[in-house]
């Protein structure tokens, strides 16, 4: 199983963005990019200006990064491990190998840019994986409102519809639609995200393994 966890930067004398973001993680979650299954057990806030999730899936996970690293101010740390059977009702009373790694993991983000960081029980898949997930995350950061607004806009089409469709739905033309997805490399994410789900899901089956 993954683990995130996610503690608010500056967060000293700065207003509490925690339980906004919880609320904003539990509908990334209900979304179409989500998997909605993914949430183990319900998010809560750990200790200070931390919360945490348990999940199942890896595409879950990239929704949860990839959205915390758009709305920025926070250091997200992720991993997969064992976790202990039986699983309490509280993510803050569950224990095992995967929240010891998270652990360390948003402590390792906090000294990297952009801010996220993961772990697992290989070192070497530690160090691939943080580095794919920095470089989306660079993309993600870098992206203008508009650019999040068109691929919202295809991302919220359940039924595939064609830009020529997404595009008058916006009140801007299909070519002015296309420049902005290209301008926020909506292929390019298209394309990397897939491999790491794929090697988020080999790190789970290897660390499932190992128990």
């Amino acid at each position: 199983m993954f683990v995130i966890d996610v503690d608010q930067r500056g967060s000293r004398g700065a207003e509490d963005l925690v339980p906004a973001a919880m609320r904003r993680v539990e509908d990334v979650l209900r979304g179409p990019k989500g998997a909605s299954t993914s949430l183990v057990l319900p998010i809560e806030r750990t200790v200070g200006d931390e919360f945490q999730c348990l999940l199942r899936s890896a595409a879950g996970v990239i929704a949860v990064v990839r959205d915390l690293v758009r709305v920025g101010g926070w250091s997200i740390g992720v991993a997969v491990g064992a976790v202990e059977d039986p699983l309490p009702d509280s993510v803050r009373s569950a224990r095992g190998q995967a929240f010891v790694l998270a652990r360390t993991a948003v402590e390792e983000a906090k000294r990297a840019r952009p801010s996220v960081a993961f772990r697992s029980p290989s070192g070497r898949q530690s160090q691939e994986i943080s580095a794919y997930f920095r470089l989306l995350a660079t993309l993600w950061q870098t992206r203008t409102e508009a650019g999040w607004e068109a691929i919202d806009a295809m991302d919220a089409s359940a039924s595939e519809l064609t830009m020529s469709e997404v595009a008058p739905r916006m009140g801007i033309t299909r070519q002015a639609l296309s420049q902005r997805l290209q301008a926020a490399e909506w292929k390019v994410e298209r394309e990397a995200i897939p491999l790491l789900e794929r090697l988020l899901e080999e790190a789970d089956r290897g660390s499932s393994s190992d128990q």
